[in-house]
């Protein structure tokens, strides 16, 4: 059974055999793991045609060989990247990986978890702001629907 096939059964409320299904939000140990870093945004920055998607590629298939070896079943995207790059690093995924990984893209419309930092700017916006908050959050969802 691959990864991708115990977590549909999983998902269906079934029971896949042996270990649970497993996936991480966001891995940042690749330099440890693999030995180098992960490719985000700033990399990119000026590189474009042939030489982007040699990065991209090497990106991906860096990271098909650490699902594959840490036994994962969802890859959750390419956090860092662009969305097109993101778009067509899962393209690169796929060879390496073939069709043993789920592949699973966040479109998300929600705001970030306020630090100790910025909490009570954020509790007082939606006090003193709230009608304007709010739309401002259902605009959010909006644009990542469309985006969808």
């Amino acid at each position: 059974m691959t990864p991708r096939e115990s977590v549909i059964i999983a998902l269906e409320g079934g029971r896949p055999e042996g270990l649970p299904p497993h996936f991480e939000l966001v891995y940042k140990r690749s330099l440890e793991f693999y030995g180098r870093e992960r490719l985000e945004r700033p990399a990119l920055e000026g590189i474009e045609g042939d030489e982007r998607q040699r990065l991209l590629r090497d990106n991906a298939k860096m990271w098909a060989d650490i699902y594959q070896q840490l036994d994962w079943s969802i890859c959750t995207g390419f956090w860092g990247l662009e969305d097109e790059d993101q778009f067509r690093s899962f393209e690169y995924f796929r060879e390496y990986a073939g069709d043993t990984i789920m592949l699973s893209a966040t479109i998300d419309g929600t705001i970030g978890i306020p630090t100790g930092r910025n909490m009570m700017d954020a509790a007082m916006a939606l006090f003193d702001r709230r009608q304007e908050e709010l739309d401002a959050r259902e605009r959010r969802v909006d644009d990542a629907i469309a985006r969808a």
